[in-house]
């Protein structure tokens, strides 16, 4: 199935860049014509000018296409190439987290990052800290037990 849509973009990328080609040769053609014939220039030898930049900017686009095309089919490629990083939502969050200000708390539930001290997310409203039972300390919403007494924490905090 990969090598089918691989297939598939590199002839997406061939056509884009034959057919930009033709329309960038077509383009600078048409337009330079009335400026080559100028001794015998008709009034509608001009408006191939026009025609001629239009052709020459769907020309640039095309090639354009077609280097997104390539860049694209080398990128599927990429995926099953052993020892090639390709970034994650868990790998760019992991990598937040170690970047992150000291102290920023990261909610259990949503990853949003909060502010040193925040009790509640910014995002979605849910608890940042647990309350020890037994001591009053306040934990981080993902402990399971008491830093400071070892007591279990309740899950509905």
């Amino acid at each position: 199935m990969n090598d089918n849509k691989n297939a598939n973009t590199k002839t997406k990328a061939l056509l884009c860049k034959i057919f930009g080609i033709i329309c960038l040769i077509l383009g600078l053609g048409l337009f330079f014509s009335p400026i080559i014939s100028m001794r015998n220039a008709a009034p509608g030898l001009f408006s191939l000018s026009a025609v001629g930049a239009i052709l020459f900017f769907v020309g640039s686009l095309l090639l354009n296409l077609s280097k997104k095309y390539s860049h694209a089919g080398s990128a599927s490629q990429n995926v099953s190439s052993p020892g090639v990083d390709i970034p994650t939502p868990e790998n760019i969050i992991n990598d937040d987290r170690n970047r992150m200000a000291p102290g920023c708390i990261v909610c259990p539930k949503c990853g949003r990052l909060n502010n040193p001290g925040s009790r509640f997310c910014d995002q979605c409203g849910a608890r940042l800290l647990k309350v020890c039972p037994k001591c009053g300390h306040e934990n981080d919403a993902t402990d399971v037990y008491c830093a400071k007494c070892g007591t279990k924490l309740d899950e509905k905090q």
